[in-house]
């Protein structure tokens, strides 16, 4: 970034110095003196007007090789802290989030180009213009060091306006993030329930927050231009009222008072960056705080280097030991016991709220407990490696997530060596077949973002092949057939309940296979209760 600023401030000191010394040659020339006498200014302005895109264009192609360097290593380190954040200490599903940490990790570009790089360019600008000035006269100099402060100024005006609007900003944002996140992915549904104008209302609702907060910052940077061009035409005025003494005194000769008089106006080039750089120095400041504060999380679950990695049985035991689970400071379960032997089927009923999905989470070890144990094959899963524990027990949600690819290979991630007849027949066992049938090119057939639309049931479904696909041994169903209607329901269930020798849990709000279960345990506010019995 070094030579990017050393490039940029001979480029813009090309730009001032081109103004200055084409006012001492037009007021040169006007006295008519011997061409010779003109041909020094002449080049100079010849190559300060060359230098100045030539040096921009090197400038910018330095500075944004940097950048993007920068960009790629903070990616890929963001990444990496993200990864043990998901689901434990983030969720499942957070348009918000998302939003935040992809233009958070992109400001980092504009804080190197658009923040510092102006910053660092003015201030050797302005030191070479000081320097310049004094040498010729230091009344000059005066003037020039009261512009400084001015610039300074209109720049300080816009920061502390941008500052005051940014966590409405922010927050605007972020609302429109979930808005049209959660808009677009039960898009079928809202139209399906009539629910579509609702919801494109609170939608503009909070597109309008986002305007106004974003008009607010606007009127600052406005605010700061508007300082800039009044300071650098007042600056020139006074420079020309400064330098009329010596002037009239013969101190000072009539071209070189005009290069100095133009001088002030020149500097406009780079106080107007520093204007720019206000509301994005706010910004990028807000997004770098946001990542260290994200990226500084503790994860929900650590993983030792004496963390097993070694199998677990070919079909194994599993149980949880009056285990508490919290995704923050308030437990979802507590003291819950679950015996899950080889083969069992235990169905997990309850209230919203009340802890299922935190069980599946705890489970497949993506929650810790606080208190308690959860074991495989006797073994606590906090000594074994998560991977080792996911090799066995495969996990579908009720939010399943489509990837931006084809049919085939969104099931085939299952088991990545898969043929496609065993993936074809996945997808038919999860009743997909008719589907995938009416799609244009059939399983290769583009789907996720930004490609053909994938209805909540057809998501569903699709994590249901998954499933069937990697024919895992323990299997955590939590709400598998939330989006589906009875009759599918029950047939896909059917499927994935037909292996005898699986051990499932079943989570479910409803009752659509638990008539298959071994148990049915359900979960609310006092302790958990044991519905077999009663069923």
């Amino acid at each position: 970034m070094r030579t990017g600023i050393v490039l940029g401030a001979l480029s813009v000191a090309s730009g001032v110095a081109l103004t200055a010394t084409a006012a001492w040659l037009i007021t040169r020339a006007s006295e008519h003196p011997p061409v010779m006498y003109l041909i020094v200014a002449i080049v100079g302005v010849r190559t300060f007007g060359l230098a100045r895109p030539v040096l921009r264009y090197v400038e910018r192609l330095v500075s944004h090789d940097a950048a993007f360097r920068l960009l790629a290593e903070r990616r890929a380190q963001v990444y990496d802290a993200l990864v043990p954040l998901v689901p434990g200490r983030l969720g499942v599903r957070r348009g918000d989030l998302l939003t935040s940490v992809v233009d958070d990790v992109d400001a980092l570009v504009d804080e190197q180009l658009r923040v510092r790089q102006p910053r660092f360019t003015a201030a050797l600008v302005v030191a070479v213009a000081l320097l310049f000035t004094v040498l010729v006269h230091p009344a000059g100099a005066l003037v020039v060091a009261g512009l400084c402060l001015a610039g300074l100024l209109a720049h300080v005006v816009p920061l502390v306006g941008v500052r005051s609007a940014e966590g409405d900003f922010v927050a605007a944002r972020a609302a429109v993030s979930t808005q049209v996140e959660t808009y677009l992915h039960s898009l079928r549904q809202w139209v399906l329930w009539q629910a579509r104008d609702r919801v494109l209302d609170d939608v503009d609702t909070a597109s309008d927050r986002l305007g106004r907060a974003a008009l607010r910052s606007t009127r600052a940077s406005a605010l700061g231009h508007a300082l800039v061009v009044l300071v650098c035409g007042l600056g020139l005025v006074l420079m020309a009222r400064v330098m009329a003494g010596p002037l009239a005194d013969g101190a000072l000769s009539p071209a070189m008072t005009a290069l100095l008089v133009m001088l002030p106006l020149a500097l406009a080039d780079v106080f107007v960056p520093l204007v720019d750089a206000a509301p994005v120095a706010v910004r990028t400041q807000a997004a770098r705080e946001r990542l260290d504060a994200l990226t500084g999380m503790a994860p929900a679950v650590v993983v030792t280097a004496a963390a097993s990695t070694a199998e677990l049985s070919a079909h194994p035991d599993g149980g949880l030991e009056r285990v508490s689970l919290a995704w923050g400071e308030t437990p979802a379960v507590v003291d819950l016991d679950l015996a899950l032997p080889a083969g069992a089927r235990v169905g997990i009923v309850g209230p919203s709220g009340c802890g299922k999905s935190t069980v599946a989470a705890g489970l497949l070890r993506f929650l810790d407990p606080s208190a308690g144990r959860v074991v495989w094959d006797g073994t606590d899963a906090r000594s074994l490696h998560p991977d080792t524990i996911r090799e066995r027990v495969g996990l579908v949600d009720d939010d399943p997530y489509v990837f931006a690819s084809t049919v085939l290979e969104n099931v085939r991630l299952a088991r990545p060596e898969a043929d496609d007849t065993e993936v074809l027949d996945a997808l038919t066992r999860a009743h997909l077949g008719p589907w995938v049938a009416a799609l244009p090119h059939g399983v290769e057939t583009m789907v996720g973002e930004g490609h053909a639309h994938v209805s909540g049931g057809e998501r569903a479904r699709l994590a249901m092949a998954r499933a069937l696909l990697a024919d895992q041994p323990v299997l955590v169903l939590d709400e598998p057939t939330a989006h589906l209607d009875a009759e599918t329901a029950r047939a896909v269930a059917g499927e994935l309940l037909d292996d005898a020798g699986r051990t499932v849990v079943w989570i479910t709000h409803g009752t659509i296979g638990l008539d298959a279960m071994d148990r049915v345990l359900e979960l609310g506010s006092g302790a958990p209760a044991d519905l077999t019995s009663a069923r």
